[in-house]
C-alpha cells in the first residue's frame, strides 16, 4: 500500500475517532466505539485481505492470505503510517501454522463487515493465538516513528471490531482469539461474536517479551460468547504481571471499562480478574464492568465445572483497589463452584473496595451463590439471589479485614449462609428488618 499518512495528526480528526465523557466509577476516560467507516478514513494505511486472495469461501484455507496482510500491516507502520486490517465478508478459514503476531510497538486495527458477514473460523490443527499485539501503548509508537507531540496518542492504541471468530473444540491444541501482552494503552474492542474457542478469548494484560505487563485506558463492549475456554485458560481475564527484582515503581491495569460482556457455557471460569505482580508491584485498579452477563450450561458437564467470576487470585499476593460491576447477572452456576468468588492469599492481596451490583440466580445450575475468601472492603448490591448451593458464605479473618456491606431488598433473611464467627463483626446487613 503506497498511501501517505500525515506526520501530524489533527486534532479534528482525534476528536472524531475518540468521544471522551466522564466515566463512572473513578475511571477518567470513557471511550466509546465509531463505525467501520469512520475507522477507515482515520487510518489511510488500508490492507484489503481480498487483495491478498482471501478466498473466505467456508471451504479454502486462507491462512497464508492472512499472515501475509498482517506483515504488510507491520511493514505499513513501521514506516508511520496507521493501518488497518480489513476482513472481508464471507467465512475466512485459517488452519495450520500459527498467524505471525503485530509487531512490538504496532498498533493499528483491523475490523470486517460486521458480525456473522466477516466471520473467521479456526480448523482442528490451528494452533496458538488468532489475533495478538505487544506493547502497542501511544507513548512507544510515538518514540519509535518520531512523530514528537501529536495531537493524542489515543489513536495508537490497537482496535478490533465487527467480527466474528468460531474455534473448533473438537482440536487437541489450545486456541486463543485476542491477546494483548505488555504495555497496552487506549485499546477498543467492539461487536465482536466467538464461539467454540478452546482456549482464551480475551486476555489482557500478560507478559510476553517484557518484564512488566498492564492493561491501561482501554474498552472493550458488545462481546457475545459462546462454549470457550477451557481449566487452565479463564474465557476472559484482566491481569498484570512484574518480574523485576524491584516492582515498587511499576504500573499495573487500570481505569479499564468492559461493558455489555455475555459469556454462556464457558468451559472453566467465564471472567477473572486477577494481578499476578507482587505485594508491593503495581496496584490493579478502577475496573469498571456493566452489563457483564455470564450463564454456566444447562446440565453442568464436568468438564466445564468453575467458578463463573472471579476477583483475586488466592495463589498470587498482586493488590487489587476499585472493581465495579454494575447491573450483571450470573446464572446457573456450576455443582461446586460459585457465581462469585472474591479472593486472595493474604489479607494485603484480598482485594479492596469491590462493589457488585445485580443478579445472581440458580438457573440450571447446581452451584453456590457468593464466596468471601478474602477481602478489605465489599459492597453488595443483590436484587436476586438464589442458588442451590450456598447462598452467601464469608470466610474467617485470616482473610476479610474490612467491612462487608449487603443489601438484598427485603430478601437477605431467606437467605442460605455460612458464615466464619470470626468474619461476623465485618457483615452489616443495610436493609431494615433484614438483620
Amino acid at each position: 500500500m503506497d498511501d501517505e499518512v500525515p506526520d501530524k495528526v489533527s486534532a479534528k480528526m482525534v476528536r472524531a475517532y475518540w468521544k471522551l465523557a466522564a466515566a463512572s466509577a473513578g475511571c477518567a476516560l470513557h471511550l466509546v466505539p465509531i463505525s467501520v467507516a469512520t475507522q477507515l478514513t482515520l487510518y489511510p494505511g488500508l490492507i484489503e485481505l481480498k487483495n491478498y486472495n482471501a478466498r473466505c469461501d467456508g471451504s479454502t484455507n486462507d491462512r497464508d492470505a492472512f499472515a501475509a496482510g498482517i506483515e504488510d500491516y507491520n511493514r505499513a507502520m513501521a514506516r508511520g503510517r496507521l493501518a488497518v486490517l480489513r476482513v472481508p465478508a464471507g467465512q475466512c478459514v485459517i488452519d495450520g501454522t500459527t498467524l505471525p503476531s503485530f509487531a512490538p510497538g504496532v498498533g493499528g486495527a483491523v475490523v470486517g463487515e460486521g458480525n456473522w458477514k466477516s466471520v473467521i473460523r479456526l480448523g482442528q490443527h490451528y494452533s496458538g493465538d488468532l489475533f495478538s499485539w505487544s506493547d502497542s501503548w501511544g507513548g512507544r509508537y510515538e518514540r519509535r516513528v518520531g512523530h514528537g507531540n501529536i495531537a493524542n496518542p489515543q489513536i495508537y492504541g490497537a482496535r478490533l471490531s465487527d467480527l466474528t471468530i468460531i474455534g473448533d473444540r473438537s482440536s487437541t491444541k489450545l486456541q486463543n482469539a485476542i491477546m494483548m501482552y505488555d504495555h497496552e494503552d487506549f485499546v477498543t474492542i467492539s461487536d465482536i461474536d466467538v464461539q467454540d474457542i478452546n482456549g482464551r478469548v480475551f486476555y489482557g494484560g500478560g507478559k510476553k517479551y517484557g518484564p512488566v505487563s498492564y492493561l491501561r485506558e482501554s474498552l472493550i463492549t458488545r462481546m457475545r460468547i459462546w462454549n470457550s475456554g477451557s481449566q487452565d485458560a479463564p474465557v476472559f481475564e484482566i491481569t498484570s504481571e512484574c518480574s523485576e527484582q524491584d516492582c515498587s515503581k511499576e504500573d499495573s491495569s487500570n481505569e479499564v471499562i468492559l461493558e455489555n460482556i455475555n459469556i454462556y457455557g464457558s468451559h472453566g471460569t467465564g471472567m477473572v480478574i486477577r494481578n499476578y505482580q507482587s505485594a508491593s508491584g503495581g496496584v490493579l485498579r478502577d475496573i469498571s464492568l456493566s452489563h457483564v452477563r455470564i450463564e454456566g450450561t444447562e446440565g453442568n458437564p464436568h468438564s466445564t465445572a468453575a467458578d463463573e467470576m472471579v476477583i483475586g487470585d488466592p495463589t498470587t499476593d498482586g493488590r487489587i483497589r476499585n472493581v465495579k460491576c454494575s447491573d450483571c447477572e450470573l446464572i446457573s452456576p456450576y455443582t461446586g463452584y460459585v457465581s462469585l468468588r472474591i479472593t486472595g492469599r493474604s489479607p494485603v492481596a484480598a482485594p479492596h473496595n469491590v462493589f457488585w451490583q445485580g443478579v445472581i440466580i440458580a438457573g440450571a445450575g447446581g452451584g453456590g451463590g457468593v464466596s468471601i475468601d478474602a477481602a478489605q472492603k465489599v459492597e453488595l448490591d443483590l436484587r436476586e439471589l438464589s442458588s442451590r448451593q450456598v447462598n452467601l458464605s464469608v470466610r474467617g479473618r485470616e482473610g476479610v479485614r474490612g467491612p462487608i456491606r449487603i443489601t438484598g431488598h427485603g430478601e437477605a433473611k431467606f437467605w442460605s449462609w455460612k458464615i466464619d464467627p470470626t468474619a461476623r463483626p465485618f457483615i452489616r446487613i443495610l436493609d431494615p428488618g433484614d438483620e
